[in-house]
């Protein structure tokens, strides 16, 4: 007697989870937000959008990319400038993720490879019409946040530099003026001039990182101690 083995085909369901939908108001509120980093003229990364919008897991990446195609969408119907622009991938030298190209593309405003040389270029003409269009409106004469190597509005030029190496969400020091470099060289993010004014907190738009203004300190230091940067010692 021969015995017939038979199987049981057992189908699973897939494990991909479907993007969750959106809130309404999410685009709004980011485009709020994109509009005072447009004034600042310099751009956020994905992972410090989320941490300033408070957005909760899962998926909050997905849920940032999605409400930015959105705006994306809202921008190309009215021939603004993609505001989409102003938000980057650390990971990608400055560039927006692919997903930003691949919008454009649907949307008609370019056909270009999120990885060649021409996608540098097109992102270099959204950002920069998208600082001009969009921070039009909410920059100051004398922004509060400017570039590597350029003079401080308040005309300090070398004003104290923090870093968080030990990833820290909050930073206590003890002046209001200083510059964020995120983590210590060469994995550091363009130098960027920070100024709290009336408040006693200011949020990084590159790393997210909070600094808190905290009296009890010295203007050499900082809490915890190691994320005071000196650019003679790498200590």
């Amino acid at each position: 007697m021969v015995r017939v083995m038979t199987t049981t085909t057992i189908q699973c369901e897939p494990t991909t989870e479907r993007p969750e939908p959106i809130p309404d108001t999410l685009p709004p509120r980011m485009r709020m937000y994109l509009r005072e980093i447009a004034g600042r003229a310099v751009p956020i990364t994905y992972q410090a959008l989320v941490k300033a919008l408070q957005l909760l897991p899962p998926q909050t990446i997905q849920k940032v990319t999605n409400a930015l195609e959105r705006l994306m969408a809202e921008d190309a119907a009215a021939g603004h400038p993609f505001i989409a622009a102003l938000v980057v991938a650390r990971s990608r030298g400055g560039l927006p993720a692919p997903g930003f190209f691949d919008c454009a593309a649907r949307l008609g405003r370019c056909h270009v490879h999120a990885t060649g040389p021409e996608a540098f270029a097109f992102h270099a003409q959204e950002l920069n019409a998208a600082v001009a269009f969009w921070g039009a409106n909410v920059r100051q004469e004398q922004p509060c946040i400017i570039r590597l190597r350029e003079i401080s509005p308040s005309g300090d030029t070398n004003p104290a530099k923090f870093r968080n190496d030990d990833g820290a969400s909050e930073i206590r020091i003890g002046l209001k003026k200083f510059k964020c470099i995120g983590v210590s060289p060469p994995h550091d993010h363009p130098h960027i001039y920070l100024d709290m004014g009336d408040d006693s907190t200011i949020l990084c738009p590159y790393c997210a990182v909070l600094f808190r203004y905290d009296s009890r300190l010295g203007p050499g230091e900082a809490d915890p101690p190691n994320c005071l940067y000196s650019d003679n010692a790498a200590g």
